[in-house]
């Protein structure tokens, strides 16, 4: 079995920053992990879906997204785990600070790695290193919940297209992070697009985000692909 280059004993380098979990600095951030932890207090047993993940992630608390998201899964109890400006390292160490503790959800929806690639055009064979290890520890802690693993969302913001093209290198490495039973990678990506493959400015008027009604297209994407993996008769 190949070691990952990250457990390499023979190896004296420091852990790529992806790999290394680290809370990002400032009271925003710190305010909405006390606030998230209070939640998960609440609320316990009850969370039916978490969606983890960045400021894509977070937009969902928008009135209007938050609207299409209760619409899609009607009495379901959703913990929203999206953080600005996160990247794999801040998820990781959210996850080893109570994120996660005390609650089975049925399904985490996982997207994480555009802000890996946007701070700093990180490898995208580190970025999905740090999926991995999100993955794993997911699985360590909620050992009855499905795993989603969605590819990165597309990127129209720069130049030179050079950070799409790292997302669409990471994002080839996600199916195999997926084993089929308890992670499954789902790409939504090409609800994004229109009939000539761009993404209509509407639908991601930032080059970055989705609107609304960007969210509107993968949530309701997304839908009958989970119900599939959630609802499937027992083989």
């Amino acid at each position: 079995m190949t070691i990952p280059f990250w457990q390499t004993p023979a190896s004296a380098d420091p852990l790529p920053p992806s790999l290394a979990p680290v809370p990002q600095k400032g009271e925003r951030w710190e305010a909405r992990h006390a606030a998230k932890l209070r939640q998960i207090t609440d609320q316990g047993t009850s969370i039916d879906l978490v969606f983890l993940g960045d400021s894509i992630t977070q937009a969902l608390e928008r009135p209007d997204s938050a609207k299409i998201v209760s619409e899609t899964f009607p009495g379901k109890t959703i913990l929203n785990l999206g953080y600005n400006a996160d990247k794999t390292e801040n998820v990781l160490w959210r996850l080893r600070n109570g994120e996660i503790d005390g609650i089975s959800p049925k399904a985490v929806i996982l997207m994480i790695g555009t802000n890996n690639t946007g701070h700093r055009q990180d490898p995208p064979q580190v970025t999905a290193n740090g999926i991995a290890l999100i993955r794993d520890k997911l699985r360590a802690k909620l050992p009855n919940s499905k795993i989603i693993l969605l590819s990165i969302f597309p990127r129209t913001d720069g130049p030179d297209n050079r950070l799409q093209q790292i997302n669409q290198q990471t994002n080839t490495l996600l199916p195999s992070l997926a084993d089929g039973k308890t992670t499954f990678h789902f790409d939504l990506n090409e609800v994004f697009l229109d009939k000539n493959g761009r993404v209509p400015s509407d639908i991601m008027p930032d080059g970055l985000h989705p609107s609304s009604q960007g969210d509107a297209l993968w949530i309701k994407a997304l839908k009958p692909r989970l119900d599939q993996v959630l609802y499937a008769p027992a083989s």
